[in-house]
């Protein structure tokens, strides 16, 4: 397996790049009612050589993969009003790690009314099921005898995302201004607990404190300039509520701009820029946060056969145990080409990330480097080939991370930080 795999890294590594998921031509099939399906479906054959994410070389686990991705769309239409519903999955298998094989599940809703010439409605309502891949998140750091001790040694944990929200917007569709209010409620919880409440009911309240419910409210104003740019002033509050610790709630306010332009017909330019504080009311030893998040995307189209891509982001995160934040920052660029025909490209792409714990006795500082490389062939319109590797590199100023559970804190778990992972892969992509 060993040889195989670095075999199979080394073509990759020559070959490919990770990859330029580039959309395929819908497929229209017209139904009932005048109800437009589309279908396509994904499946990719690979090798991942750190599949649970470990430190050490003799703990890893080497596997070969395969995953299906189907996905399906009902789109309606009735005048301005417009329907959209869809689902996504994902179902991985590993050939020798039957404990990571996993099922997730993405669901949506999104109708929009006009009424008149200056009032919307836009109702979206999501719902995700998925597991957490062990050697991330609440196992992060564990080594194969800590997953068993917490019961993550058969299988990783399901968690669902919940996530809607009501937007009226005043304006007509294609005029200069538009002014949104909206309304959003979120939650995150973990399902089929009791195999870790078993295991260790400290470590299953450590989780139930992970759970959280998040309500958002906006003010939104639009200024479309131009036909090339378009301006965004927002007001946004976040309250997020963890109902099992309530030391961890938080209250986050924006005032964000935003922009998008096109200049030259070459150069795209999108970015938010916010104002932000966040507080923690419920936790006096938590120090709140006042500066800047941004999210800035650049786009280069030189000649007609490549584009060059920049970005950039920093955001604040809330930390696993209660206390401070996280700032998260991430800095990447790609490189797209298309030799001779357009239906044939390589991707290449670089990304770096940096987590930077700003939570008391905690000076963790975190850093990911991920590189990736990716060769398509448009073979039809709607049929996709690729060829995809990836390798990441996670590492920290700190060798170990102490996790500290009970109610009293009295129980530490000693967890090992960095790891190094790859994979490469072969995929295809059909619109039905």
């Amino acid at each position: 397996m060993k040889q195989h795999t670095s075999l199979l890294l080394c073509v990759g590594t020559l070959l490919i790049s990770a990859s330029a998921y580039a959309d395929l031509k819908p497929k229209s099939h017209i139904g009932i009612a005048g109800i437009d399906f589309q279908g396509r479906v994904g499946t990719a054959y690979g090798v991942d050589d750190n599949v649970t994410f470990q430190a050490d070389d003799e703990d890893k686990i080497e596997s070969d993969y395969l995953t299906v991705s189907p996905e399906l769309k009902a789109i309606g239409q009735r005048g301005e009003d417009q329907y959209l519903l869809m689902y996504k999955g994902d179902y991985n298998r590993y050939q020798d790690s039957h404990e990571d094989d996993s099922d997730s599940h993405f669901m949506m809703f999104d109708g929009y009314w006009r009424y008149g010439l200056r009032h919307g409605l836009k109702w979206n309502i999501q719902q995700g099921y998925g597991k957490e891949k062990r050697g991330l998140g609440l196992t992060e750091g564990f080594n194969k005898s800590q997953m068993e001790q917490y019961g993550f040694g058969d299988y990783g944990l399901d968690y669902s995302q919940f996530n809607t929200s009501l937007r009226y917007s005043y304006g007509a569709p294609k005029g200069r201004g538009k002014l949104d209010v909206m309304l959003q409620t979120k939650s995150f919880n973990y399902d089929d607990k009791d195999h870790i409440q078993l295991k260790d009911n400290d470590f299953y309240q450590y989780v139930l404190e992970q759970e959280w419910q998040e309500t958002t409210g906006l003010i939104e104003l639009f200024d479309q300039y131009s036909d090339d740019s378009r301006f965004r002033y927002s007001l946004i509050t976040n309250r997020r509520h963890y109902q099992a610790n309530k030391r961890k709630d938080s209250n986050e306010y924006y005032l964000l701009f935003g922009i998008k332009s096109v200049r030259s017909g070459k150069t795209t330019i999108e970015a938010d820029i916010a104002a932000l504080y966040k507080a923690f009311p419920e936790n006096d030893r938590s120090e709140s946060f006042t500066g800047a998040n941004w999210n800035i995307a650049l786009e280069w189209k030189p000649l007609k056969q490549d584009i060059w891509s920049l970005h950039t982001s920093q955001r604040v995160k809330d930390p696993r145990q209660e206390g401070g934040y996280i700032l998260d920052g991430i800095y990447g660029i790609s490189w797209q080409h298309f030799w001779w025909v357009d239906r044939f490209s390589t991707t290449i792409s670089y990304e770096y990330e940096t987590e930077d714990y700003r939570v008391e006795d905690n000076n963790r500082y975190d850093k990911t480097k991920t590189a990736k490389f990716a060769i398509g062939y448009d073979f039809r319109p709607s049929i996709r080939f690729e060829m995809n590797y990836q390798w990441k590199k996670f590492s920290s100023n700190e060798d170990i991370d102490v996790l500290n559970i009970g109610e009293f804190d009295q129980y530490s778990i000693i967890r090992r930080l960095g790891y190094d992972q790859s994979y490469v892969e072969l995929q295809l992509k059909v619109q039905i």
